[in-house]
Formats: structure tokens, C-alpha cells, sequence
């Protein structure tokens, strides 16, 4: 089910809307008889009464913690990702810096995959390493389309490894591919 959400990159002007659009959905797929719902975006989990939701839900941000463990990382995400502290105790981007990552993560919604907005996330990335970080979240599931590399959390491969998982059975171990 895809749904069309208000805007969740730049500023959400309307949570009200995001959260009745969200709960009509997950009530939707319950209707339908679902196992279980994913849902593929870090800023959508903030608006979701998971109180209301009866069906398991496999939670991107609680599955990436689960995989952080006790590592000490750096985040990039969406602004509403990084104020309301998804991932807690990370390392965020300056005020400047999170400007510059929304306008990637819009060029990216809009098709445009640029080798500036490119070296501009690899420096990011680097600054992180550089305080501490063992490694990035890349806490907005479009960042993967234009970077991921060893020193990253890809947010969207690890929902997506949870939810074969759960849908097989099947433990990590046994999934073809490297863990992240």
C-alpha cells in the first residue's frame, strides 16, 4: 500500500494529517489480513500510534538500533529525524549541514542523483568518523540511492532483512549477503 503523505523532508506542516493518513493505512492492511507491516520510512515512525496498530509492526528505527547495538554513530536524515532524536546519543549534522542534506534528500525525490550532493554526504560521513562514530545511519531511506558504503547503516536494507525474516522464518545467519 503506498499512500501519499503531506511532506515529512522539509517541514511537516500538517502531523495531524500524517498521523490519520498513517492509521487509515495500517488499518487498511489490517482489513486486508496482513501478518505483519513495515514501513519503509524513518520520519513516518514518528507519527505512528503504534498503540493503535493490532498486527505486528517491524519498525525501521527499532530494527537499525538493533543493529547499532552499542556502536557510536552519526546520523543523516530528514530534520525531523534528527530534531526529534529517532536515534538518540548519534552524532547529528550542524544547523548548515542538515539545510544542505534536506535539499539532497529533495534532489533525490526529484530524480537528481548529483556527484556534488554525492561528495558533500561522503564528507559528512567523514566529519562523523572523524568525532568518533564507528559508522553513519543513513536515517532517510532515499540516501541509499546515492550512497552506501562500509562506514554507513543503510536503514532500508536492514528493514528489508527484518522483514524476510519475519516473513520466512528464516534467522540472519541464513540470509544470503552481508550483514550490515
Amino acid at each position: 500500500l503506498n499512500l501519499p503523505l503531506p511532506d515529512v523532508v522539509e517541514t511537516v506542516d500538517n502531523e495531524k494529517v500524517v498521523r490519520e493518513q498513517l492509521l487509515y493505512a495500517t488499518n487498511k492492511l489490517e482489513l486486508a489480513g496482513v501478518d505483519f507491516i513495515a514501513i519503509p520510512c524513518n520520519t513516518a515512525m514518528l507519527f505512528l500510534d503504534q498503540t493503535k496498530v493490532s498486527v505486528p509492526l517491524i519498525s525501521i528505527v527499532e530494527e537499525t538500533k538493533k543493529v547499532i547495538g552499542k556502536r557510536k554513530v552519526g546520523i543523516l536524515g530528514t530534520k525531523a529525524t534528527i530534531r526529534n532524536q529517532l536515534y538518540g546519543g548519534a552524532f547529528v549534522p550542524s544547523l548548515k549541514s542538515q539545510e544542505r542534506i534536506t535539499k539532497v534528500i529533495i534532489n533525490i525525490l526529484s530524480g537528481k542523483k548529483l556527484q556534488i550532493d554525492k561528495e558533500f554526504l561522503c564528507s559528512e560521513i567523514q566529519n562523523f568518523l572523524d568525532l568518533g562514530a564507528d559508522k553513519v545511519i543513513l536515517g532517510c531511506t532515499e540516501l541509499p540511492l546515492l550512497i552506501s558504503t562500509e562506514n554507513t547503516f543503510d536503514t532500508l536494507e536492514i528493514l528489508a532483512r527484518a522483514v524476510v525474516r519475519e516473513a520466512t522464518n528464516i534467522n540472519e545467519e541464513q540470509l544470503v549477503g552481508d550483514t550490515p
